[in-house]
């Protein structure tokens, strides 16, 4: 959906009772700014790759007893297939800048797996060039 972003989808989110997962939600300022805007809890749900992350936003935001009492924010690797079998799919799945984590080929089996994830809409936002290269991460 060209054209829509997250706070696009919010109204939806929180007018119509939908849900939304944020897959590779970092320290997940994007949830916690539906939350601002008036969405439940309990329609929202995060998964990061990485549990330094979880436990890093915790700190910083200062409310991992409510996150964690409300299951909000969860390890969640991709490629296990069993997480993907126990997540309930979203109405709404964003993914904002996860999938240029991965090389092209693995990019392919990643966005297969998160449509298993979404039961309307996958959106979100992907760095991108003109012209098809893979760089390697540099660090």
């Amino acid at each position: 959906m060209p054209g829509k972003n997250l706070n696009t989808h919010a109204f939806a989110v929180k007018n119509d009772g939908a849900t939304l997962t944020d897959f590779g939600c970092c320290l997940d300022q994007d949830i916690r700014h539906l939350v601002c805007d008036g969405v439940a809890l309990g329609q929202l749900c995060g998964y990061d790759l990485d549990p330094f992350f979880i436990e890093l936003r915790y700190e910083l935001f200062r409310d991992g007893e409510i996150m964690r009492q409300k299951k909000i924010l969860s390890e969640g690797a991709i490629f296990d297939d069993e997480l993907l079998r126990q997540v309930e799919p979203a109405d709404y799945l964003y993914v904002g800048s996860f999938i240029h984590l991965f090389d092209a080929t693995t990019q392919r089996d990643v966005c297969q797996r998160l449509t298993r994830l979404a039961k309307q809409v996958i959106f979100g936002r992907q760095v991108s060039d003109s012209s098809y290269s893979e760089r390697p991460r540099q660090s």
